[in-house]
């Protein structure tokens, strides 16, 4: 079975859920460790309300541990960290499989759940 999803940043401002016939969301919470999308909540909490499935991720930025950007992520996350699959976003050149590997195992360590990771072919 495949679902309709949405992938909502900053871009699209206050997201509504549902707007798209989307049957999940998946939303932007952080970047590096100094950007949190400022509609991250808002578009969160009507998922949740929706009962609609919620992924939840965050931007790797270059030059920034992964573990360190982990921590930000967790820690911008709020409650939606304990009922959304997490998701790691690996498009911007300079991220390294050391950075992701530990990203991931840091997630791992504290939920206990593997990390969903998307990348492009350019990335």
């Amino acid at each position: 079975m495949t679902l309709k999803f949405v992938d909502v940043s900053s871009a699209q401002g206050n997201y509504t859920v549902g707007s798209n016939g989307e049957e999940g969301i998946i939303v932007k919470v952080s970047e590096g460790t100094g950007y949190v999308n400022p509609n991250f909540e808002h578009v969160a909490s009507q998922a949740k309300a929706s009962g609609k499935p919620l992924g939840i991720y965050h931007w790797l930025s270059p030059g920034i541990s992964g573990a360190s950007q982990a921590d930000y992520f967790i820690a911008n996350s709020g409650e939606f960290f304990e009922i959304a699959n997490p998701i790691l976003d690996c498009e911007q050149k300079g991220i390294t499989v050391a950075q992701v590997n530990d990203f991931v195992d840091r997630i791992k360590a504290i939920k206990g759940v593997s990390t969903i990771i998307y990348t492009s072919a350019g990335a």
